[in-house]
């Protein structure tokens, strides 16, 4: 992670926000947090040689995996249409 944010703040313009949370009561869990500028933005996002490295490493450190995607309703900020 600490290698991979930055680099995605520094080539991903299309990605709005990339956020990582840790559960103060499980220490070993993380929450990402990935906004988007559309479908393709992701899409992107997952070509980049920093996404790749970091999905390739990550395995090794995963005892699960859980992705749910989100339609935006309504909001305030970046919010993807």
């Amino acid at each position: 992670m600490a290698r991979t944010v930055p680099s995605i703040g520094a080539h991903e313009p299309s990605t709005l926000a990339y956020v990582v949370h840790q559960v103060p009561e499980e220490p070993k869990v993380r929450v990402f947090y990935e906004l988007y500028a559309d479908r393709a933005a992701f899409d992107a996002h997952e070509q980049q040689p920093h996404t790749k490295h970091f999905l390739t490493e990550r395995e090794q450190y995963l005892s699960g995996l859980q992705v749910t995607f989100l339609q935006v309703l309504s909001g305030t900020g970046p919010v993807a249409d």
